[in-house]
């Protein structure tokens, strides 16, 4: 009988030891679902309490977006969502190695911090650092923008006609947003400066005297 009860006993514990064991499973796997969405709300409320407004291309340069200092035209940081769409080229990368591989201005570590705390989304959705990207997908990319300074030079324009704009660029500042430069660009002092809505023609021609 001893022995019968010992049995008994010993199977109890093979019950209860497989029960934790499925416990403790179904809470990794319910952790591993929630932390991208768990980073996403993080990223949402930490921009809510901060105040944070998040500028994209659609948001034009204002003119008190610049400070100037001993002759350089300076642009106060800000919030920026990077937008693009998975390149056919791109598919079937995880989400960290096609930055690394098509963004080197920053590093593969920072990468999968970025994609962890939820700065990096596809979709609009946070994703694991294993995420495979798709065609035509979304990447946003949040960051706080720090645009390096220029010379502190006005963009002269020297004829204004009804589909032609001549103007006299300053050393130093590129013409469109590129790299590190979106506001401090010839364009986008000519919408902060000039115009509520400037629209050029994707056809520049420079005359080069």
């Amino acid at each position: 009988m001893k022995r019968k009860r010992d049995e008994v006993n010993k199977t109890d514990q093979l019950e209860v030891f497989a029960i934790a064991a499925t416990t403790t499973t179904a809470s990794i796997a319910a952790t591993t679902t929630t932390t991208a969405t768990a980073a996403a709300i993080d990223t949402a409320t930490t921009a809510a309490a901060m105040d944070i407004v998040w500028q994209t291309p659609a948001n034009p340069p204002h003119r008190n977006d610049y400070i100037f200092q001993k002759g350089m035209r300076h642009v106060k940081p800000y919030y920026f969502e990077f937008i693009c769409h998975v390149k056919n080229r791109w598919a079937g990368k995880t989400v960290v190695d096609m930055f690394t591989e098509e963004f080197k201005g920053r590093s593969h570590d920072y990468y999968v911090r970025a994609v962890k705390c939820g700065r990096i989304q596809v979709d609009g959705q946070s994703v694991s650092v294993h995420y495979r990207v798709k065609p035509s997908q979304k990447i946003s990319h949040f960051v706080h923008r720090h645009e390096p300074p220029v010379m502190a030079w006005d963009v002269s324009i020297l004829q204004e006609e009804e589909e032609v704009l001549t103007i006299c660029k300053p050393a130093s500042v590129p013409v469109h947003p590129c790299g590190q430069y979106r506001k401090n660009t010839v364009v986008g002092i000519l919408e902060a400066e000039r115009f509520a809505c400037l629209l050029l023609s994707e056809d520049i021609s420079f005359l080069d005297s």
